[in-house]
């Protein structure tokens, strides 16, 4: 019960009260009805009061009503899904690269012995050996300044051909590359390769995996082609 209708039963009991002793004081037995009738009159209204109340209070305090102290914090923490729980090492795990899976190691088939190396600014790079050097010399087939790759004596290097091929035609580097004087590494599509002819006279292909711009080194995934055509 509310206070509403504590007083609701305390006015009633003392109208009851007053009605029931008016008989014994016949001097004061108009008074005290009157009184008795007022408490009655009091506690209906209190007792009205007192239930509209009590309904509202239990509205309010239904379990499905959210308060202001429920509300989640913007703080907590949200939960993970399971691809983002690290492994056992604490690091995510990534599956193994295979041709099916890295665009890079698509060209292997077509390639002796495929790996991947990488060039660094200014330097040149041997495709026979794989060797890298800082100076220029007729064993150097291409001459990397950036993502641009540069070939000839005028740049230090053997006089070799060096052209850019679409992948879906490899190994045709000899009958499809197109011939380029300066390759624009930035500028070459996705699915496309350079082709090298190396000073031994082999073909070669350079595949373009990533460019580190805070290094400016350039990987290649390269290899002798099999049968060039």
């Amino acid at each position: 019960m509310n206070s509403a209708q504590w007083a609701s039963l305390l006015a009633g009991i003392g109208g009851v009260v007053a009605g029931s002793i008016a008989p014994i004081y016949d001097k004061h037995k108009s008074k005290l009805v009157g009184l008795g009738a007022v408490l009655i009159v009091v506690a209906l209204i209190t007792g009205v009061v007192g239930t509209f109340s009590g309904g509202r209070d239990k509205v309010d305090a239904h379990p499905g009503s959210r308060s202001p102290s429920s509300a989640p914090s913007k703080s907590a923490p949200v939960p993970t899904t399971q691809s983002e729980v690290p492994s056992a090492a604490g690091v995510s795990e990534t599956p193994d690269r295979t041709p099916e899976s890295d665009p890079a190691h698509a060209l292997d088939k077509y390639m002796d012995a495929p790996q991947d190396i990488e060039v660094g600014e200014g330097n040149y790079l041997d495709v026979d050996s794989m060797r890298l050097g800082r100076e220029g010399g007729q064993n150097y087939d291409v001459h990397l300044d950036g993502e641009r790759l540069f070939y000839g004596h005028t740049y230090g290097t053997a006089d070799t051909t060096v052209s850019v091929i679409t992948n879906d035609l490899v190994p045709a580097c000899a009958s499809r590359g197109r011939p380029e004087d300066v390759v624009f590494l930035y500028e070459m599509h996705a699915n496309e390769s350079v082709c090298v002819k190396s000073s031994a006279g082999r073909w070669t292909l350079l595949v373009p995996v990533k460019y580190d711009s805070d290094t400016a080194v350039e990987t290649f995934r390269v290899g002798y082609l099999k049968n060039p055509t």
